[in-house]
């Protein structure tokens, strides 16, 4: 017997069964529906994919160093080494017009040789020390350089950096002296990762000055 109200199945009409299993069956399709896709919101966020874990820096975004210098092992992965060497260039060029000379010189390998207009060549790191020392204490001092073609050999460790620079001084009677000229620089990848600068020099585009006439007799 069944409980007053209540209806066993044979005793349901056809038109009764057939809606009252269909209720049924979509009940559970919704929850299966349901199930599965938990179980996938769970996996993704339990196993991301691989690359979303890793991203690229946009240009220009290499964070600043207070030594010269910056190591491939990651930075290759983010950046090719032309915009390596286009930022660290820029960087070294800040330390110049900051009139630190430590960081100047850093930048250079420890076999680096400077070839400046006008003087001899700088080929000890004593040297360019020497030579970078009296050049920041110059009096009227001010120095900008700015990277216009950076280009790597196919080895990878290996590059030239060229570019523009402009430089203030004054002179012996004490004014100011413009000059704007173009540089050249060789960058050799170290042992360690890092890149340094193995060869600098620069020259200047205005015309050169006359040697003084002899007075006529």
């Amino acid at each position: 017997m069944t409980p007053e109200g209540l209806k066993r199945t044979e005793d349901l009409s056809p038109d009764e069964v057939i809606p009252y299993w269909s209720r049924r069956k979509f009940a559970r399709f919704i929850i299966g529906v349901a199930v599965i896709a938990f179980g996938l919101s769970a996996y993704q966020l339990l196993f991301p994919k691989r690359g979303a874990t890793f991203s690229k820096s946009e240009p220009g975004s290499i964070p600043a160093q207070s030594t010269a210098g910056l190591p491939l092992e990651n930075a290759s992965d983010i950046q090719p080494v032309e915009r390596i060497l286009h930022d660290l260039d820029a960087q070294w060029s800040k330390a110049a017009a900051a009139k630190n000379l430590e960081q100047t010189i850093a930048y250079y390998s420890d076999d680096a040789v400077v070839l400046p207009p006008n003087g001899p060549s700088a080929t000890t790191k004593e040297a360019i020390r020497k030579l970078w020392q009296d050049l920041l204490a110059s009096p009227g001092f001010a120095l900008s350089w700015k990277p216009t073609r950076v280009e790597a050999s196919k080895s990878g460790d290996m590059a030239h950096v060229s570019g523009t620079y402009e430089f203030s001084i004054n002179d012996a009677s004490g004014k100011p002296f413009n000059d704007r000229g173009k540089y050249l620089e060789v960058w050799k990848k170290q042992a360690d990762g890092n890149w340094k600068c193995a060869a600098d020099m620069w020259n200047s585009d205005l015309a050169a000055s006359a040697p003084a006439t002899a007075e006529k007799k």
